[in-house]
C-alpha cells in the first residue's frame, strides 16, 4: 500500500497535494533547496511519522504488525 501525505511547512496537512499529487509532478523543477536539512528530517519524525500512523489506523491498518519505508519525498517550493 502507498500512501500519499501532504504537509505544508507550518506541519500542516494539506489534502489537495494528497488528492492530486499529479500536479505537483508535472510542475517545473526549482534549484531552490527550501528548508535546511535539518529542518526536513524534523518535519519527517515530527510530523509525517505520527501522520502516518494516524492514516494507517483509520484505514485500519495499523493496528496490525506492519513496516513503513519512505519511497519519496517531494518537496514543492512556490
Amino acid at each position: 500500500m502507498v500512501v500519499t501525505l501532504g504537509v505544508d511547512w507550518e506541519s500542516k496537512r494539506h489534502v489537495a497535494w494528497e488528492r492530486q499529487p499529479e500536479t505537483i509532478w508535472r510542475s517545473q523543477a526549482s534549484g531552490h533547496s527550501g528548508k535546511q536539512a535539518d529542518e526536513k528530517l524534523a518535519i519527517l519524525r515530527n510530523t509525517f511519522e505520527p501522520m502516518l500512523q494516524r492514516e494507517l489506523e483509520h484505514r485500519g491498518v495499523g493496528t496490525r504488525g506492519f513496516e513503513a519505508r519512505l519511497i519519496a519525498w517531494v518537496e514543492a517550493v512556490a
